[in-house]
Order: C-alpha cells, then structure tokens, then sequence
C-alpha cells in the first residue's frame, strides 16, 4: 500500500508539471479575471510649429564658455557678435616672497617686471586669415558683478567698466598667425596683451600692504581686480571659444645670493564670474520664413511647438494610458556649402513654455517629464525625442489641476472649466526647442567600463543655425512635423 501511494503521487507531480510546460505561455491571461482586458491602439498626429525669438534679458550669461568675435552666416545673411567680461580667481593661501626678498626700486618700493593677460583656446568658427581686433578694459571695484546676480547674454559692460582706467590696451590678431602651446592634453592657440607696469605694482603692493585682500577671490575681486572686458572692437569672420582666461604678474626677488624671476598666475574659472555678452542682427526676417523654422545661437532663434493634446486626449482616450509619444525634427540642409556655414547645434531641449528660461536660471537638468534632451543625428538628419509621453500627461496634469477638473466631471463640464483656464494661460499645451550645451563627467568602474553622466545644461553660447522642417504658414494639424502616439486602454 506504501508503495502504490508513492506511486501515485509520483505520477500526479509527473502530470502537473507536463500541464505547466504546454500551459506558460498563457497563464497570465488565464490567472486574470475574463472580464478584464488591455487594449491598445495608435495614432500620428501632425504638429504645428513656428519659429520664435530669444528673449536677450532672459538668456542667462553666467557662463564658463567665454567667445570672442564677429561672424556672418552665408547660409541666412546674419551677424553675430561676442565678447565677455571675466573675473579671475586665486588659490587658497595665495603667497609672494617675503618682502625682504624681494627686488625693490629706487622708491623702496616693490615693482612688477611685467604683467599681462593672455587668452587661451583650442577651437574657432570661420577664417583663420581675417585680422581682428581685441580691445581689453579693467572694470570698476566700485560697480563690481555680483555673485548673487543673474547676468543675461545682453549685459551692458559700460555698466562694469571703469570710465577713467587707464588699464585699457588692445591688439590686432589673426589666428593663424597667433602663437601657439601644446599642453599634455591639448594644442592651444594664446593671445597676448601686455598690460601698463603701474598695474602690476599696484598688485603686488596691494599683497604687502593689505594682505588680507589676498584672501580669498571675493576680497581680492573687490578690493584689489574686478576683473577685465574682454570686448571684440573690429574685424568680422571669425569666432574663438576662449577656453582660460589668465592675468600674469611677472617680479624678481632675491634667493641663495641670486635674483631670482618669478610669476603670479590668476584664471578666470568657475568660482568667479565669467559673462559672455551675445549681440545678433537682422534676425527678424528668419521669424518670417513660414515654410520652416529655425534654431539659432547664441541668444538667436528658437523653435515653439504646439503640443495637440486635446486631440490626444479626445473621446475614450482621456483615460487611456499613453505609454509612447515620438517626435522628430527634421533639418532642411543649407543651400550654401562654404567653410563658414555654420552648423547645427550638437544638442537641443524640449521643454515646457512655462519653463524655458526659470529652467537655466536655476541649473536644473532635465527630468524627462517637462523638460527632455537630445542629440543632432547626423544619420537620420534630425532631432528626435523616443518619447515625450510624460510631457503630454504634464500638461494634460497641468491644466486639469489649474481649471479645478475632478474626475467625475463629465466631458461637458470638462470643457466648461478648460476653457476659462485655457483664455488666461494660452501656451499651456507649447514647448520649445533650444540649443543647448551640456557638462558632463565620465566615470569608470572596476569592470574596466565608464559611463558619462551630465551634470550641467546651459544655453548654447557658441554659434550655429539649423533650418527645420515646418514653420507657421501650414493650416492647423496639417504642419509636416509628425507625433507619433501608442495608448493602452484597460477594461473590466
């Protein structure tokens, strides 16, 4: 009897398991009560867009990104103009030589042997051969850049600038003809400016009679250099990115019975204020160009697009799920092909209307819900995002909370209450495409892989345009700019 007992069992376990093996592939459908069901269903839904000017007052110029020089794109017939102001930074326990040490005049006093600025850079837009013109001026200690202030990319520099300096020099250049420095890292090209003597004594007296200026950067900005306008006064064809900034204090002191050289190095960096000041013209007639639109930088042109998420959400759709929302930019390419066209900007956002500038005023990053990041495919000719479904539900959220919709309105009442809320706040459903640059740092783990994680996202600040597919002239829902929609829907 034990025996055929064991048997038994052995026999039923043996059926089962051979039931699970024909059976897995439907089980979820079968533990799931009958009457519930998933569906889904897609939509392409055609987008209207149109081209928008940057708002100057609102770009923000805190920048580590500092350019230099004047260009105009063939392709659109525009001008662009840069130029920056800079603070510099020193090291913590910043010390000369002893005053004893060191080399005096006949006044008994301590004098520079020679100071200078010069301007690092490894990369630059148009021809190497045009001559232009830098003009350096010191700024005022009276009227010194806050470090709580938001400066924008239309900051006026005669507000900083010292009106009686006599700290002011200036230099024709062509690139090809500068200097050039190779680091361990990089080849950089320099531009030189020798400074009057009487400003490096003024530094290195200032040391020895009021050290405690020496500090720290916020004494020394404000109490010994505000720092320097770097302003571009002649020439047109040619743009730098500056990548440092530096003031060179040269002087001699006395060590072991000999005279020995030595020099002070400040940089403008990221712990001070660096401002980049973007001027464009005749960039108005681009706003007209119904048949497409642009993106352009600096402070240039943006791209507005208008989100149909009534459309999206209409009928039984207001409760679906949308688990996908692509979209794609396609660029129009330049009708021109000379070395100075200017390319497309590397990366682009969406983000909310609502949020385009209060975004970069507060360093945020992306979060992929009302603000999204992409990259130019040069491949595909375009900028696309795989999915902005979490931007729709956003903005359908957005205004469901600001009309006061409950979920049992019905769909009269709905569009009762959306639409007193929609007359006060017009670019609820509107995003908009800018030129971005992003920070990033790359990391590597002890597998031997790395991975690169952004850490800032600024507005582009070099100079590019692309030319996009749409623009404002097409008839609502008929613009060539496709939204491409996956929902799921759920019964029971």
């Amino acid at each position: 009897m034990k025996r055929i007992h064991t048997t038994y069992i052995l026999l039923l376990f043996t059926l089962l398991l051979a039931a699970c093996d024909e059976g897995t592939g439907i089980i979820g459908m079968e533990v799931m009560p009958s009457q519930d069901n998933i569906t889904t269903a897609d939509s392409i839904l055609f987008i209207n867009t149109r081209t928008m000017a940057a708002c100057p007052d609102s770009i923000v110029a805190n920048t580590n990104e500092c350019y230099l020089g004047s260009l105009i794109d063939p392709e659109t017939n525009t001008r662009t103009t840069c130029d920056f102001l800079a603070q510099f930074h020193i090291v913590e326990n910043f010390s000369l030589p002893s005053l004893k040490d060191m080399v005096k005049g006949e006044d008994g006093k301590v004098h520079a042997d020679s100071v200078d600025l010069t301007l690092y850079f490894d990369t630059f837009t148009g021809d190497s051969l045009t001559t232009m013109t830098l003009t350096v001026h010191e700024l005022d200690k009276e009227k010194t850049m806050r470090e709580d202030a938001i400066y924008s990319t239309n900051i006026n520099p005669a507000d900083f600038v010292s009106p009686d300096s006599q700290n002011t020099t200036s230099i024709s250049y062509t690139i090809d003809n500068l200097a050039s420095t190779v680091s361990t890292t990089a080849y950089y090209r320099t531009i030189n400016l020798r400074l009057p003597l009487a400003y490096g004594d003024r530094i290195l007296q200032s040391y020895y009679n009021n050290p405690e200026y020496f500090a720290n950067p916020y004494k020394f900005t404000h109490n010994v250099c505000p720092g320097f306008y770097f302003e571009h006064s002649g020439g047109t064809g040619a743009m730098l990115k500056a990548q440092v900034c530096a003031l060179h204090v040269y002087y001699s002191y006395k060590e072991n019975d000999s005279i020995v050289s030595g020099v002070k190095r400040m940089a403008a960096t990221g712990e001070v204020i660096q401002s980049t000041r973007a001027e464009n013209s005749s960039l108005d007639k681009l706003l007209n160009q119904g048949d497409c639109t642009f993106l352009r930088s600096p402070a240039g042109l943006f791209t507005e697009v208008e989100i149909p998420v009534n459309t999206i959400i209409a009928g039984r759709h207001y409760t679906d799920s949308i688990n996908n929302a692509r979209i794609s930019f396609r660029r129009i390419n330049n009708s021109t092909t000379t070395a100075n066209t200017l390319k497309p900007s590397t990366n682009v956002m969406l983000i909310a209307k609502s949020q385009m500038y209060t975004f970069f005023k507060e360093n945020k990053l992306p979060d992929s819900r009302s603000s999204f990041l992409t990259n130019y495919n040069s491949g595909n000719n375009a900028y696309t995002f795989t999915n902005i479904a979490n931007l729709i539900t956003w903005m359908k959220d957005c205004r469901n909370k600001g009309a006061g919709v409950t979920e049992t309105d019905n769909e009269a009442t709905r569009q009762q209450k959306w639409a007193v809320w929609e007359a006060n706040n017009p670019d609820w459903n509107k995003a908009v495409l800018i030129p971005v640059s992003t920070r990033t740092v790359t990391t590597a783990s002890s597998y031997g892989t790395s991975s690169t994680t952004i850490y800032g996202v600024s507005n582009e600040y070099g100079v590019s345009c692309v030319k996009l597919e749409g623009g404002a002239d097409y008839p609502q829902g008929k613009g060539p700019v496709e939204l491409s929609i996956i929902y799921s829907h759920y019964t029971n």
